[in-house]
């Protein structure tokens, strides 16, 4: 099986350098725009050139990140990135936002588009949607198990995944909890981080606590079945970490993918880097949702060192005095202290209370890892041939097996004391430190009597590992081409006079009530997508909604639903790239979960013909500056996050995810709405099921409705208003239905029907 790509993260320099001299056989990084980590130092249009060459040279590979949504009034800085992209020539470009892709495609036809993992990309349909539009990975969404993974593999499209780092608790690109609650929008690099704040959890399972923040992965244990499972690049989170970090753990990967045995003491150093609370495998085997969560720390918890009373300390470990050491008193405060000592010995205790000791800092871990960059890794292996004939000049050939460069020295003279020795010039062409170069194999022939000086010698080898050099990077930046770029969006409009009123709702009783009451269409959406509870779902006259968060047999099974039932269905909803892969019966309308943005994204994903919702993080605004026929979602709880794991289940310790029936077995009570999470302001925002024989995915809606009721005239145009109705009652969902038709008819209503409600980013002042 071939050894997959090593790939580390670099939010500077320094971290680009770590990542290089620890073992990363590419590294990945951001722009100063445009990227979505935001945070950090990132690299600007020089050091993009710099850090290619660098990496090139040593035979490493440089991807970009480019993944955040661009609005419309965006598109122009684009062409900015491309020229500082031309210019860098990297091996590979992260992107989220499908005008981006087109873009690019158009501009730069010789860059490798890599699907970023904010594209939620969650099953083999999605990866071979990608292979069809002309992408060369996948990196998939966080959430997959290892059989999900090697069915998107034998698809074709190389896949990238993630081996360790944070995760964030939902699937990237579809979480809208930041932006929508903050104003700060993860999918354009400013995430607040929400899921990293307390919560309360009320019912049968009470809680309080960190109840969304997720322990950081370390797939170390699993890497041989990664392997099996076709993956092709291994990915490190932490574009904010430290080069310390970064050393720590690439290095940590690069030895264990080279044939190291996990041991403890590795595990140790991942721990003490960085941990939330110890370590979870992911979801790459099954999410056990009692193991997954750090709910007391959201945090670097360290590593337990000893136990603290108030006088005395017991160490479980050795310490040295230059480690950073806190005593974690009982509430949970970190007291820091300063002490050293040996494993069992009792020592003082400075913080004069009791409490865990943790080692937030290894000394002699930074120590060890400062060491090693001091010194560069000799990655590149090279062939030497050194030619001395007297009467001639010295001749050196430097060959790294693709690229060959020959340097003529001075005129080599007779030797008045006899030969040269052999070995001691083969001796000197070795010593290439500092250099990213290792000799491993040197050819010395010289005349009996021809002399020339070491320092001649070493001028050889410089100039030869200068030569080499420009030739590695000459071949790596190849020839590339770079157009004009030419927006097109053949756009359909529908003008109207006045937007026609969409009903959305799990419950086809009462789709079909708000049909007789005015409603001009329906919106079915599946919360139980099992096939015993499909069966028993009649659509006729329906559309279909697809969830944008499903499993590879979830999806085929709901395609078939779909099909069976065409000759009454009126057409479907998309809401993931995946979903695209397969054919459906009557119209296609594009949903908000798409993250279109910008009309170069209706033209990539040939939206163009089609209704589309507009990103629902746009403001009116930037929503007026797309065209085409688009549908506004007026009213509504707007799902924040979209999880694969069951935070209830999570707080009681529950196992496996996909085997778990307690929702089944009403042991969170009749609905699960009713037992959301509580944030400190005291805003709740309810669960939504998603039933499937694959495991539940739990959508976290917010905690008030959206409610454009009483500035429905100041929306943009459109074709169609869509309420999204969850919880809400009968008599609630007419009376709101009969409002919003009032509204779209031009009536002018000064009152909402909810007495806390949010009008989303329709009219808020933009980052």
């Amino acid at each position: 099986m071939t050894k997959p790509e090593l790939l580390a993260p670099a939010g500077g320099w320094d971290c680009l350098v770590a990542a290089v001299q620890s073992g990363a056989d590419a590294v990945y990084l951001g722009g100063k725009t445009l990227n979505a980590r935001r945070g950090a130092a990132n690299f600007d249009a020089e050091e993009l050139v710099r850090a290619s060459d660098y990496l090139h040279e040593r035979g490493k590979k440089l991807y970009v990140t480019v993944n955040t949504l661009l609005k419309e009034c965006e598109m122009g800085e684009l062409e900015d990135t491309a020229e500082q992209l031309y210019r860098a020539r990297p091996d590979g470009v992260i992107v989220q936002d499908m005008g981006v892709c087109g873009f690019f495609r158009q501009v730069l036809p010789d860059l490798r588009l890599h699907a970023s993992t904010q594209m939620a990309i969650s099953n083999p349909q999605g990866a071979l949607y990608l292979k069809q539009k002309g992408f060369k990975r996948a990196v998939l969404a966080r959430e997959m198990l290892l059989e999900e993974i090697s069915a998107c593999a034998d698809t074709g499209i190389e896949v990238e995944v993630f081996c360790h780092g944070a995760l964030c608790v939902a699937y990237s690109g579809l979480c809208l909890f930041s932006g929508m609650v903050g104003g700060r929008s993860g999918n354009r690099g400013a995430c607040a981080q929400p899921c990293r704040m307390e919560y309360e959890a009320g019912g049968s399972a009470s809680a309080k606590g960190f109840l969304l923040s997720p322990k950081d992965l370390m797939a170390a244990p699993l890497l041989e079945k990664l392997v099996r499972a076709g993956v092709s690049s291994l990915k490190i989170e932490g574009r904010l970490k430290k080069p310390e970090y970064v050393a720590v753990v690439t290095s940590a990967y690069r030895r264990l993918l080279d044939g190291e045995e996990l041991s403890e003491k590795l595990v140790d150093e991942l721990k003490q880097v960085f941990n939330r609370g110890g370590f979870t495998q992911g979801y790459f085997e099954g999410i056990k949702d009692g193991e997954f969560l750090s709910t007391i720390r959201p945090g670097h918890q360290g590593v337990a060192v000893g136990k603290a009373e108030r006088r005395s300390i017991l160490l479980s470990r050795d310490v040295d005095r230059g480690d950073s050491l806190a005593v974690r008193n009982e509430n949970g405060e970190d007291i820091p202290i300063k002490l050293s000592g040996k494993a069992g010995e009792r020592v003082p205790n400075p913080a004069k209370t009791g409490g865990s000791v943790y080692r937030m800092q290894s000394k002699a871990l930074l120590d060890a890892v400062s060491e090693r960059l001091r010194r560069e890794r000799g990655c590149v292996e090279l062939s030497a041939r050194l030619l001395i004939e007297t009467g001639k000049p010295a001749l050196l050939t430097l060959d790294d097996g693709v690229n060959r460069v020959e340097v003529r020295g001075e005129q080599v003279l007779p030797s008045p004391n006899g030969g040269m020795n052999a070995e001691r010039l083969e001796s000197q062409l070795k010593k290439t430190g500092g250099t990213p170069y290792t000799l491993v194999r040197t050819n010395v022939e010289a005349d009996a009597n021809a002399y020339i000086s070491m320092s001649a010698v070493n001028s050889l080898r410089r100039q030869a590992l200068e030569r080499i050099a420009q030739e590695r990077i000459q071949a790596a930046r190849g020839n590339w081409t770079k157009r004009a770029y030419a927006a097109a969006v053949d756009a359909r409009h529908e003008p109207q006079l006045s937007p026609r009123i969409f009903v959305q709702a799990d419950d086809t009783m009462l789709l079909r009530r708000l049909l007789a009451e005015g409603a001009d269409e329906a919106v079915y959406f599946p919360s139980d997508l099992r096939s015993d509870a499909l069966e028993k779902v009649e659509t006729e006259g329906m559309f279909l909604y697809l969830p944008p968060v499903m499993a590879g047999k979830t999806l085929d099974k709901l395609n078939r639903f779909a099909i069976d039932r065409a000759s009454g269905l009126k057409g479907v909803y998309i809401s993931n790239p995946g979903q695209l892969a397969l054919d459906w019966p009557g119209e296609k309308r594009f949903d908000f979960s798409m993250n279109i943005a910008n009309n170069a994204a209706l033209a990539f994903l040939g939206a163009g013909e089609c209704v589309y919702t507009p990103s629902i993080e746009l403001t009116s605004r930037e929503i007026r500056q797309i065209e085409g026929s688009r549908e506004l979602v007026v009213y509504g709880r707007v799902p924040l996050m979209h999880l694969r794991h069951c935070p209830l289940n999570a707080i009681r310790g529950g196992g496996l995810h996909r085997e778990c029936r307690a929702c089944d077995k009403a042991r969170y009570g009749k609905r699960l709405s009713e037992l959301g999470f509580t944030d400190r302001t005291g805003a709740r925002f309810p669960f939504r099921r998603l039933a499937a024989d694959e495991g539940c995915v739990i959508d976290l809606l917010n905690s008030v409705p959206l409610d454009l009721l009483s500035r429905a005239g100041e929306l943009p145009e459109s074709c169609a208003w869509r309420l999204l109705f969850s919880d809400e009652d009968e008599t609630t969902a007419i009376r709101l239905t009969g409002a919003f038709r009032e509204a779209a008819s031009g009536r002018l209503i000064q009152n909402n029907f909810s007495e806390k409600y949010t009008t989303g980013h329709y009219f808020r002042i933009t980052e």
